[in-house]
Formats: C-alpha cells, structure tokens, sequence
C-alpha cells in the first residue's frame, strides 16, 4: 500500500482534494433538489394541471428514462474533455431547465422540460466516479465516494422540509424557479474559477486518451470501448443489479409523498417532515457502506469478494423490509419500515459503486458508471409509471410495493451470480487495476 502522503503528491494535493470533493457533493445535493422537486409538489401539480396517477407517474418516469439514455454520451463526454468542464456545463444547463419549468401550463411542455433536467443530470456519476478514482488514493476511495452517494441523500432528506416551506411561501412555480437560479449562479461560480493544469487524463497534455473535439456527436455512441464493454458478463451483471437498486430508489423518491399523503391523509406540512426521514436513514447507509468498504481494501480479489456480500445482503434486506411496509398497520410502522428499506438500498448502491474502482480499469470506470446507470434507469423508470397506473386501478400501493421487493431481490441475484470477473479488455487492464489499488 502506498503512503497516504505519497498519493496527496502524485495525485493531487489534499487542498484540491477536499475543494473536489466539496464541488460534487454540492453537485449532488442540488441534483436531488432539482429531481425530487416534483415529487414534492406531486399532489398539488396533479391537482392544478389535472393529471391522473398513470400520468403522473409517465412526467416522473420521463425524467429517468432521459437520464438513463444520456448516460452513454455523459461518460465518453468525461473521458474526453474531463469531470471539471462537463459537470459544470452539466449543472448549468440543468438548472435552467428547472429554471424554465416554473412557467409550464401544459403536460407537454412539463415532459420536455423533465427530459432536458434527465439529460444535463446524466453526467453526474460518471464525472463524479472519474473525479474519485483520478484524484484520490484507493484508500480514500470509499469514503470519498461514499461522501459523494451521501450528499445526494442529504439532498433528499432536505428536500421535502426545504421545498415544502418554498412552496408554501412561493408556491409550486416559485420553488422551481429558486432552486433552478442557485443552481445557474452555483454552476457560473465553477466555471468562471478556473482550475489550473487538470490531472484528469484526458485533459492532460499529451495524453494518449485526448481525441480531437470535433469527432461527430454519434460517435459518443459508439466508442469501441462501449461496444466491447457491453459483450461482458460482469457489465451486465452490473446493468442488471443496480436496476434493482434504482427501482427501489426510485420508487419511494418519486412517490414517496404521495403515498403518505394518499394513504395516511397528512396534509402537505407533515408529508415534508415525514418524507426526510427514510432519506436520512439512507445517507447513515451509505456512510456505513463507504466505512466498510474501506476496510477490505488492502487484497484485490478479496476486495471485490466482500463488496459483492455487501451489495447482496444489502439488497435482499431491503427487499425484505419493502414486503414489510405491505403489512404496516400504522403510519409509524410505515416510516420505520420504509427507513429501513432506503437504509439497506443505499447501503447496497454505495459498494456497488465502489465495486467499479476494484473492477476495472481508471480509464474505462467513467463509461461503466455511464452503462451501469443507463441500464438501471432503464429499469427503474417503470416504478413510477406501474405505480400510477396501479394506484389509478387498485387505489392501492399494496402491489407497486410487492413488486418492487421482487425487481429488488432480482437485481441481488445478477450481481450474485454475473459479476465475478473483472472487467478486463486489455491486456494491460489487470495490472493496471492492481496498480491503481495498490
């Protein structure tokens, strides 16, 4: 193992370090500002533009589907011009759009508007995995990520009070409106800083992995190393597993509110209140996780070994506890359940993403991020749709739930049984992955 103080010089200083860091997890606690924003204001937009359950649940969904099909440009965007440039144009052209949304008056106009905050939020992982891999030791990896996981929790967990006394202060249109101009002057201030000579490979000087700019836009979708890594089994293993934990996720982000409001009747005060709670049991998940994972990070193989149990025991206990909240006879039996399922889900996400850096190479980790989320999305996006369309059927979440417990253990099992193997497509990756763990 490399000396701490050895990688603070070769990498890059802990100054620049902690200013990273600080940068992505603002990132992130604006990113779930701006994406759980609606789900906040659900009931109050389903009763202004007149929206069903099912159509509710198609404005929530586009969002994710946007963001899951921009993943694959977002992470050859990264390996080609670096984290810095990309997340900061990224969060600006985001915050506009959520800026732009507080002047909606039609269903449409609100879904293309949800599709651009989808896809100038997809460069957030990748950008974030490429900035913890490239500028910290693999000591620090998992706490630093796990940090990053948890400011999109804390992002969570302050939304519903936050947002809720936005909206009650502004209303609906308002609250878009603010939290779209701090991300604009936040993203504005990054840009305009500067950083010096960046350390990412790819916008360093001579760089073998710099391409010209110019390439066409399709070929963003066609990078070999895309292509090659899809004909892996331990990418899809991964695709497939963190679609179980995305449904999850996404389930109670997107219809969280409406179910308390729905079932327990809480007025839209209490539902800010109560809705922070299963989150902030999330971000204690990831920080846990994060801890843990650290610990086993000295041998490689046992590394990826005890990454993979975290990941399957976090899954299967989430499973468990969302079957639970089926049979919750009170509110108070609800929220500790549903607690404990977010706990688990994202004690689960964090060694997922931590199990990248044990599993291939520096270079590619930004563009398996990007195909590990776009095939989660994929998944998840038909958690809020089936949702609606039961809830406007059934009146009842009993079977969305259900079946999320089922989508959750399901995705337990592909990383159980297809993501044994490395990500090996060099023949150099094996070495360089030992290396860059070392």
């Amino acid at each position: 193992m490399r000396p701490a103080d050895e990688w603070d010089q070769t990498v890059l200083s802990q100054r620049r370090q902690l200013l990273i860091l600080g940068f992505l997890m603002l990132t992130g606690i604006l990113n779930y500002l701006d994406r759980v924003s609606l789900s906040i204001a659900n009931p109050v937009i389903r009763k202004e533009l007149s929206l069903s359950g099912t159509e509710m649940g198609s404005l929530l969904a586009v969002f994710s589907l946007a963001y899951g099909l921009g993943q694959i440009p977002a992470g050859t965007l990264v390996k080609r011009f670096g984290f810095r440039r990309v997340l900061g144009t990224a969060l600006l052209a985001w915050s506009a759009a959520q800026m732009v949304t507080s002047l909606v008056r039609s269903n449409g106009a609100f879904q293309a508007l949800r599709v651009m905050l989808g896809l100038g939020e997809s460069p957030f992982f990748p950008a974030s995995l490429d900035a913890v891999q490239s500028s910290f030791a693999p000591e620090r990896r998992g706490r630093a990520m796990s940090l990053v996981n948890a400011s999109t929790i804390l992002g969570q967990v302050i939304a519903p009070p936050v947002l809720t006394v936005l909206m009650l202060w502004a209303g609906w249109r308002g609250m878009f409106a603010i939290i779209g101009i701090a991300g604009v002057a936040f993203a504005a201030a990054w840009l305009a800083l500067g950083h010096g000579r960046s350390t990412h490979s790819s916008e360093a000087a001579g760089s073998p992995q710099t391409r010209p700019a110019s390439r066409s836009f399709g070929a963003l979708f066609a990078d070999p190393d895309l292509l090659a890594l899809l004909r892996t089994k331990t990418m899809w293993g991964m695709m497939l597993g963190f679609g179980g934990i995305n449904y999850t996720a996404w389930l109670y982000l997107t219809w969280l509110p409406g179910y308390l409001a729905s079932v327990y009747h809480l007025k839209l005060g209490a539902t800010g209140i109560i809705s922070g709670i299963p989150f902030a049991a999330g971000a204690v998940g990831m920080l846990t996780s994060g801890i843990l994972t650290d610990l086993k990070v000295r041998d490689l193989e046992q590394a990826r070994s005890f990454r993979r149990q975290l990941i399957v025991i976090g899954m299967v206990l989430s499973a468990g506890c969302t079957a639970l909240v089926v049979q919750a006879s009170s509110l108070t039996m609800a929220v500790a359940a549903i607690s404990m399922a977010v706990f688990f889900v994202h004690f689960a996400g964090t060694a997922a993403w931590n199990l990248i850096h044990v599993s291939t190479a520096a270079r590619l980790s930004a563009q398996v991020g990007a195909l590990q989320n776009m095939g989660s999305y994929a998944i998840a996006s038909a958690a809020p749709i089936i949702t609606g369309w039961l809830l406007d059927r059934t009146h009842s979440f009993r079977i969305s739930l259900m079946i999320c417990a089922c989508v959750t253990a399901a995705g337990a099992l592909a990383y159980l049984t297809m993501t044994l193997k490395p990500i090996l497509l060099g023949r150099g990756d094996e070495d360089a992955i030992a290396l860059e763990n070392d």
